[in-house]
């Protein structure tokens, strides 16, 4: 039976479910980071109806039978209700809510212990768990093959201290389970659980413990799976420290008391995701990683430490590198693919990969991958103890496949040097392909940036400045300045990382901005170049494509470009093979780029299929026409050329030398009546000249040497004689080719 309760609470519900002897209210009201449930355990009255005498009677006769159930029954219940009323909150996201202020919290396969609670759970909440609250007494654990989910609401744990003989050694331990954590607020994790002098022993602790090379941990913002996500200063924070004057004592990773222990030994499969984080160690301690002679003892190292978004700051200490190991150990993969790194080594060790060891041979670093478009990298080493800011304590021959890559649309820098502002950049900068990284450089900058066609760095000022060419229909309106700053994406850098704004980018030479418009006012078809200059000179130049069809650049709106595409019209002579697609594409030029700026791959333009089989048909059969053909780019925008075929010529003449090719029809012409132009001449006899690439030459510059050879044809024609006269045909003198034509002329033809 379900009843309702007057409450003074915001929502009252029923639950579906009830048990035999209780039921379950809800009530909804909110507290700290958002609204959370309370659900009470309370009895339900129980009524019993008797519809038939036999039922009685039947009743009867059991009742004394079951006198003794029946008491302890009623004694059960009355029990409960003198208890106090149980109560589990639940976030708004369907969490448990657990305090660790009010308690030691352990999430066990069958639920959460403590933190607040009255009564254990006995099943795993799905949702997972969201924990509050500030203590120097009480931490978290969660049990080995658990998956859970943890929100750290604005969490403050400081716990341990100098050669403790506790058993709470940490903040929080994840070892051997598969752990997401989500940060809200600020939250500090202070391990203070390390020893007074260095030696091996169990004294030993982490802000974050996760040891093994089993489960997984998963640091991340609440935004972190947001597309276009990047993390600023309103995401959550965690501060992850390790005492810096302790021995041993680490912020994020595995501790050295299991360093015998196999099982227990290493730390491996660290995603962080998002969030600000900030993490410190102790002595011979790695800010994140693994812990000191782990490879050594127990066979265990740093293994898949993943950053793909987020603010992330790592510092080590002596014999500890910012992200990687402690005293004597090795790394195998580190793959940061977005965010934020700023990583510091301390004495004898990298700020990311492997810190010096008494067995150098242990200190080996392998399979590093910087990758992304947004993703910025900072490793410092040590300058004392000429340590590299990526790479190994023991040298850079124990350094293997560390490198960078830039994400498609991007391309990618590393500077390396003594610092962030005495540095160079190395060498094919900027980079679009994978590059390895030198590991044995005090300071090294790693970032990206969206591609552009065309860079420029000024080796002295370290100015950079980078553009796009651009690809556009001609005819139509012509571009302003504004419109070509836009659609070229000119971007530049000052030494110092910071950019230039757009107004500062200014044009080499305004008169390329002249001929380029008149060119496209006209509707001419070619390649112009356009210069940009940085305030202190550095330059670069793009060129602006225009084709005969295809996107109208100047009509887009530049405040929200769109994918283009741009083809020619061409002519080839009909007869031999079929064009294949690789042709088509080659002989219309046809260019696209996405709406990010970056060129497609000729290859990536489909050709029309049925178009091209037709035209193949005609060319063929040796047959003439113009048809048309589309070209679809990546993003369904298209361009629809002509492409013309001639057929056979009466006359064809090849030079031997140059393999150049010329040809024409004779002309049969009715006399009498006006002259013949040089322009109608070459018309009607359809004269067509190729290159020895088989290019088409301008027919414009084909040319009637023989100037008696149009008097003899135009007096015989304007007085109505009849007969036959050559008229010869020669490409550009410097192509030194010429082709004799005969033109027959008849009488009322």
């Amino acid at each position: 039976m379900v009843k309702a309760f007057n409450s003074s609470f915001i929502g009252i519900y029923s639950c579906r479910h009830w048990d035999r002897n209780y039921a379950v209210r809800t009530r909804k009201f909110c507290k700290f980071g958002g609204a959370f449930q309370v659900q009470e355990i309370i009895p339900e009255k129980k009524t019993e109806k008797t519809d038939r005498p036999e039922a009685a009677e039947i009743k009867g006769a059991v009742q004394t039978k079951s006198s003794e159930k029946t008491t302890e029954k009623i004694r059960e219940r009355d029990n409960l209700t003198k208890r106090i009323t149980r109560s589990k909150k639940l976030a708004k996201n369907g969490q448990t809510f657990l305090d660790v202020s009010k308690g030691d919290i352990r999430i066990t396969k069958d639920g959460a212990i403590g933190g607040g609670l009255l009564e254990n759970e006995t099943k795993l909440n799905p949702k997972g768990y969201w924990i509050t609250g500030t203590t120097s007494l009480n931490n978290i654990e969660v049990s080995e093959g658990v998956t859970t989910n943890i929100t750290l609401d604005n969490v403050n744990i400081t716990i341990g201290k100098v050669d403790t003989t506790t058993s709470k050694w940490d903040c929080i331990n994840v070892s051997h389970a598969n752990v997401t954590i989500t940060l809200i607020g600020s939250s500090n994790l202070i391990c203070n659980t390390g020893r007074s002098e260095d030696m091996v022993g169990d004294n030993t602790g982490n802000a974050i413990t996760k040891d093994g090379m089993d489960g997984s941990l998963t640091i991340q913002c609440e935004k972190a799976d947001d597309e276009g996500h990047k993390c600023d200063n309103s995401c959550g924070s965690l501060v992850a420290k390790g005492n810096p004057s302790l021995w041993h004592v680490g912020a994020i990773g595995s501790f050295q008391r299991n360093v015998l222990d196999e099982k227990n030994c290493g730390f491996s499969n660290l995603t962080i995701k998002g969030g600000n984080i900030e993490a410190s160690a102790g002595l011979h301690t790695a800010g994140i990683g693994v812990a000191c002679v782990s490879w050594r003892m127990g066979k265990g190292y740093a293994k898949n430490i993943v950053i793909s978004g987020g603010n992330v700051k790592a510092v080590g200490t002596q014999y500890g590198a910012g992200i990687g190991t402690g005293y004597g150990s090795k790394v195998d993969g580190i793959y940061i693919s977005g965010g934020h790194v700023d990583a510091q080594g301390g004495k004898y060790a990298p700020g990311i990969g492997a810190a010096r060891g008494s067995l150098t041979d242990l200190n080996k670093f392998e399979n590093m991958l910087i990758s992304g478009g947004d993703t910025v990298v900072i490793a410092v080493g040590d300058e004392d103890t000429n340590m590299p800011g990526i790479g190994s304590g023991a040298g850079k021959d124990k350094v293997s496949n560390v490198a960078v890559v830039p994400d498609f649309g991007y391309q990618g820098y590393i500077q390396d040097g003594i610092s962030l502002m005495d540095y160079i950049f190395v060498d094919g900068i900027p980079l679009k392909d994978k590059t390895a990284i030198n590991v044995d450089k005090f300071c090294t900058k790693v970032y990206f940036g969206p591609l552009r066609d065309t860079n420029e760095i000024e080796k002295d000022t370290k100015e950079q400045i980078g553009a796009n060419h651009v690809i556009t229909k001609s005819g139509g309106k012509a571009f302003t300045e504004d419109q070509l700053k836009t659609i070229t994406m000119v971007t530049g850098k000052k030494e110092n990382g910071s950019d230039f704004l757009e107004e500062e980018m200014s044009f080499e030479d305004k008169n390329q901005i002249i001929l380029l418009n008149e060119a496209k006012t006209e509707g001419k078809i070619g390649e112009f170049p356009l210069t940009f200059s940085t305030p202190n000179g550095t330059k670069t130049t793009v060129m602006v494509y225009l084709k005969a069809n295809g996107t109208d650049v100047a009509e887009m709106d530049s405040k929200q470009l769109q994918p283009t595409i741009g083809a020619n019209d061409f002519e080839r002579d009909s007869g031999g093979k079929a064009f294949s697609e690789d042709d088509v594409r080659s002989f219309s030029s046809v260019q696209g780029k996405d709406a990010d700026g970056v060129t497609h791959q000729i290859g990536d333009f489909k050709v029309n299929e049925k178009e091209l089989e037709s035209i193949n048909k005609v060319k063929i059969s040796g047959k003439g026409g113009s048809f048309k053909l589309t070209f679809t780019s990546p993003d369904e925008e298209k361009a629809v050329i002509t492409v013309t075929l001639y057929g056979e010529y009466d006359r064809i003449n090849e030079n031997p030398d140059n393999k150049e090719v010329i040809k024409a029809n004779h002309i049969i012409s009715r006399a009498g009546g006006i002259k013949f132009t040089e322009k109608q001449l070459k018309e009607i006899s359809g004269v067509r000249a190729l290159s020895s690439d088989d290019y088409a030459i301008d027919t414009e510059l084909i040319f009637l040497p023989d100037r008696k050879e149009i008097e003899n044809i135009n007096d015989a024609k304007t007085s109505g004689k009849i007969g036959e006269y050559p008229l010869t045909f020669s490409t550009p003198p410097q192509r030194n080719q010429s082709h004799s034509n005969r033109i027959f002329k008849r009488g009322g033809l």
